[in-house]
């Protein structure tokens, strides 16, 4: 029979070694990067000391990256229901891995951005398709007169103004 393991140096698959260069012992206050997280404590003026769990700034940068790449010029041809059905897995599964975060003001702002490219994608492609329709119909107003409003005009048949 083997011997019994030592209950302070091995477990049931065998003896748990820390890495030296994987281990780091740091101040909660300087904060640490934990399984795609971040984890510090935060002076609070009411509580003291508060635990935070934050999005880690480069996470925040390639999620932003990923959106752009999502809705750039080149995905201008395809309807904005495709743009979502690709762009609704990514916000989702960020959204959960990062949920009992407590930096609301980074989702607030993730929000923004992501808001903010839908909003730039559907402008370009409305302009986009005016422009098409416009060559595709050769009688349409063309750009000069883009700029005239469409309210009635008051003058008579004469071209001129009634008096006041």
């Amino acid at each position: 029979m083997s011997p019994a393991p030592d209950s302070d140096t091995q477990g049931p698959l065998g003896r748990l070694e820390l890495s030296e260069e994987k281990t780091r012992i740091s101040d909660l206050t300087e904060g640490n990067e934990f399984l795609g997280h971040r984890v510090s404590l935060k002076w609070h003026r009411r509580f003291g000391l508060m635990p935070r769990i934050e999005i880690p700034k480069h996470k925040r940068t390639d999620l932003r990256y990923r959106v752009k790449q999502v809705t750039k010029r080149a995905a201008i041809n395809r309807s904005l229901s495709h743009l979502l059905r690709k762009l609704n897995p990514i916000l989702r599964g960020w959204g959960n891995f990062y949920r009992f975060c407590t930096g609301a003001g980074q989702l607030f702002a993730l929000d923004h951005y992501v808001g903010d490219r839908l909003w730039r994608y559907e402008g370009q492609a409305t302009r986009r398709q005016g422009d098409q329709s416009a060559q595709q119909q050769p009688g349409r107003e063309g750009a000069s007169d883009a700029h005239r409003s469409h309210r009635p005009s008051i003058a008579d048949d004469s071209g001129k103004y009634p008096a006041k």
